[in-house]
């Protein structure tokens, strides 16, 4: 679970704004995956009005052991990034 933290927190700083203001509804100047597990994820978020932590469900229940063999997949990250700027801009 360490290195999907890690990973998220590294390479997707940006997307973790995004699914704060996306899924939790919370405009954040900054947000940190602090924990992570088959059901979904905690954020630690810089709001203008101070920190606060809101939670992420994922859609379904996730495989943690495949996640992280996925997250070095290079078909699956290209995926991703797809299947982020459509959400992103489909509306």
């Amino acid at each position: 679970m360490a290195e999907i933290i890690q990973h998220m927190n590294t390479d997707h700083k940006d997307a973790l704004v995004l699914l704060a203001r996306e899924f939790a509804g919370v405009e954040s100047e900054e947000a940190t995956m602090t924990a992570v597990d088959r059901l979904g994820f905690h954020l630690r978020l810089k709001t203008q009005y101070g920190i606060r932590g809101a939670r992420i469900a994922f859609l379904w229940a996730a495989d943690v052991e495949q996640s992280q063999e996925r997250i070095r997949d290079p078909d699956v990250i290209s995926a991703s990034k797809v299947t982020i700027a459509v959400g992103k801009f489909s509306g």
